[in-house]
């Protein structure tokens, strides 16, 4: 799976190495490490594609429907995901054709 940092971005290789720990097991992804992308169920591919964005740490993360196609397990996981990176100060655009994920996501 490719979740992994690029080179030159200012951090060491061991809290490249730390950073892409944390958000692997945020998200559930531990077991699924060793797995081509192309393999992972669908749910489990909507993580590693928010993964790979979190692991730089945005301070503006645009979601285009990230429950697309995820199962209840991954929709818990995603939010709780998205929900801690917003609580950390980040902002989130967040786009979905169902109004309840949106206002569930919503800040005031």
């Amino acid at each position: 799976m490719a979740l992994r940092f690029s080179r030159g971005r200012g951090s060491s290789k061991s809290e490249r190495v730390g950073q892409v720990s944390r958000v692997a097991s945020l998200l559930a992804l531990d077991s699924w490490m060793r797995t081509p992308a192309k393999r992972l169920p669908s749910g489990v591919g909507q993580r590693l594609a928010l993964a790979c964005a979190l692991v730089h740490v945005p301070h503006l993360l645009l979601a285009d429907d990230p429950y697309r196609n995820a199962d209840i397990e991954s929709r818990d996981l995603i939010e709780r995901a998205l929900r801690q990176h917003c609580d950390r100060g980040n902002t989130l655009l967040f786009a979905s054709p169902r109004e309840r994920e949106v206002a569930a996501l919503a800040s005031e």
